[in-house]
């Protein structure tokens, strides 16, 4: 079947002369990302692959990408094309989110793109070795890094960092048997480094916690030093944590399950991207799950500390992802596309993912007298009416430029110096609990004087 889906794909490149969205735009030869005069070098170039659009509008980029891939699937998955649309259609959102994203925050970055396709060889059987037959290369024209900032009530400790050269690849889709394979979504320059003072925190406990290094010890190393080392004005994982362990909820619950969050949080790795894998699954609404594989770890430590990540995640997906989808689905969709296939259960959904990913519509600080104030993406949330429906999405990325990458030592938002008095804790809802209080009683005397008929008495005076 698919020698056979090959001659089809040919026979339509043949007579229509390319995708769709190739004939909307004239043909280039070569790559657009070669010696420019800027002094950059230019892309490796693969041989066998033909030029289908290139540009410099990444909102293009991404709807040609998103074509040629559609239309690979459709040729290739002749029989299951509704599933492996629906995977391609994951797929091709997150690359979207991501690059559109770039166009809203950072529109002063000059950018470049090529989408290129694979000439396919009828006589060979369909490789065994994973093969690349959709690419995005793009390249950001700036000496400075791409860092986006995600939501601290997103409650993710990572945030998101782009090379100069970032490269999406679709593989081959294997749909030759009964079962729909995973769709593969290769990436080179994406990464998620962990956030610095979540990287110091994990540093400072090993070093002074030594072998005594338990989830319940790090908790009250945490409570007894977090406001000293860690201030909320200039501590973005210490606000990340503040924003979680202030909901009732969490308060009610016992300190060995804070202590046990609080481990998850602190033995966050960096995810450095490899691929993408999307997956038919019916048991998530959305049809699809995502996992991601990471490139090979680059020491011994970093490689025990993925083992050690993996372990602590999946227990907490095992007991905990339930509750943890209520109170914090994007960081537990993040454990999940890492460990949820090994654990049993779902990918990440990739709704959430693409969420996570998409740029904030809107920001800003917080109001009143508590922390929030110190938070510029405290209101980077949905829009709900007065019984929680969502009336607008908003996204939870924020872009910036930074001098350098991301890494411990960096101060990664707010570099602002504490002055010793910005760490008092208020909480936050206590005034608008008194209104909440004071409305309920208001209506329980109205409601107690209508049937003691006391309102139809006044009104009749």
């Amino acid at each position: 079947m698919a020698s056979q889906c090959l001659q089809l794909h040919a026979l339509r490149t043949l007579l229509t002369g390319g995708s769709s969205s190739s004939r909307r735009r004239s043909k280039v030869a070569g790559s657009v990302l070669q010696q420019n005069g800027s002094g950059r070098s230019s892309l490796p170039h693969i041989d066998g692959w033909q030029t289908r659009e290139s540009g410099d509008d990444l909102r293009e980029a991404a709807r040609f990408f998103r074509d040629e891939c559609e239309a690979t699937v459709r040729m290739m998955c002749v029989g299951s094309e509704s599933s492996s649309v629906l995977q391609a259609d994951a797929a091709c959102t997150l690359v979207e989110r991501l690059l559109v994203g770039i166009c809203d925050h950072l529109p002063e970055v000059r950018t470049q793109f090529e989408v290129k396709v694979s000439h396919l060889d009828l006589n060979k059987p369909p490789p065994v070795a994973e093969q690349e037959v959709v690419v995005l290369e793009v390249r950001f024209h700036t000496e400075k890094v791409l860092a986006g900032e995600i939501a601290t009530r997103s409650r993710v400790t990572l945030s998101v960092q782009l090379k100069e050269q970032l490269r999406f690849a679709l593989a081959l889709p294997r749909c030759d048997t009964s079962e729909v394979q995973p769709l593969l979504l290769l990436a080179d320059g994406l990464d998620l480094p962990v956030l610095p003072d979540c990287a110091q925190a994990l540093k400072l406990m090993r070093a002074e916690l030594g072998a005594g290094m338990s989830p319940i010890t790090a908790y009250e190393w945490w409570e007894q030093h977090r406001h000293a080392r860690f201030p909320l004005r200039r501590s973005k994982f210490h606000r990340l944590v503040e924003s979680l362990f202030e909901q009732k909820a969490i308060q009610m619950v016992g300190k060995a399950v804070r202590a046990d969050t609080l481990w998850g949080y602190i033995h966050t790795s960096p995810i450095k991207v490899q691929a993408f894998l999307f997956r038919i699954d019916r048991r998530l609404k959305a049809g699809v799950s995502v996992s991601v594989r990471l490139r090979p770890a680059e020491s011994e430590r970093e490689e025990a500390d993925r083992k050690q990540v993996k372990a602590i995640i999946q227990k907490m997906m095992k007991q905990q992802r339930s509750k943890a989808e209520k109170f914090a689905p994007s960081g537990i969709n993040v454990g999940a596309m890492l460990t949820g296939v090994e654990a049993g259960q779902p990918g990440a959904c990739p709704r959430v993912l693409a969420k996570l990913f998409t740029a904030a519509k809107w920001k800003g600080y917080g109001k009143g007298n508590s922390w929030h104030k110190f938070d510029q993406t405290w209101n980077c949330t949905d829009r709900k009416d007065l019984i929680g429906r969502v009336l607008e999405e908003n996204g939870r990325l924020i872009w910036r430029l930074q001098d350098g990458e991301v890494n411990t030592g960096d101060d990664f938002v707010q570099a602002e110096e504490s002055n010793g008095h910005l760490d008092l804790i208020q909480s936050p809802e206590r005034s608008w609990n008194l209104v909440y209080v004071t409305m309920f009683l208001l209506l329980l005397a109205v409601a107690t004087a209508w049937n003691n008929g006391s309102v139809l008495r006044w009104l009749e005076r």
